[in-house]
């Protein structure tokens, strides 16, 4: 059993993943969309969507740095998977692009690079043996 979800967790991500689906503004924070907001996230209380192409969480700043916009949702099949984070910036706004593809790692600040999904996988495994020994 234990060798069947070492070899699912290395297999390409082809199967569609679960994304969180929300967005936030600071124009919008008296309503419940500050729940997408790295600071208030709550994941139980955000929508999830199946996605073929990956998650993602989209920044957009504007050119003082200040959050104009937050998305969490579904890779567009345009955008590339990139596994990490990848800033774009000019005059006028900067931007960041985080893409993930595994369920639900579109969650909050920290993101986690596909690289780090075996390494968190087996630190998994090892709490569980620990704990029934």
């Amino acid at each position: 059993m234990l060798l069947l979800t070492l070899i699912a967790a290395f297999l390409p991500a082809t199967f569609a993943v679960k994304c969180y689906t929300c967005s936030w503004s600071p124009k919008d924070a008296p309503n419940r969309t500050v729940m997408c907001n790295d600071e208030f996230f709550e994941g139980n209380a955000i929508a999830i969507s199946e996605c073929d192409n990956g998650c993602q969480t989209y920044v957009h700043m504007d050119r003082n740095g200040v959050i104009e916009q937050l998305r969490r949702s579904c890779l567009q099949p345009e955008d590339e998977m990139t596994g990490n984070c990848v800033s774009e910036e000019n005059k006028a706004f900067s931007a960041k692009r985080c893409t993930c593809n595994y369920n639900l790692c579109n969650a909050g600040a920290v993101m986690y690079t596909a690289a780090s999904l075996p390494l968190l996988f087996l630190l998994t495994v090892l709490t569980n043996i620990l704990h029934r020994v």
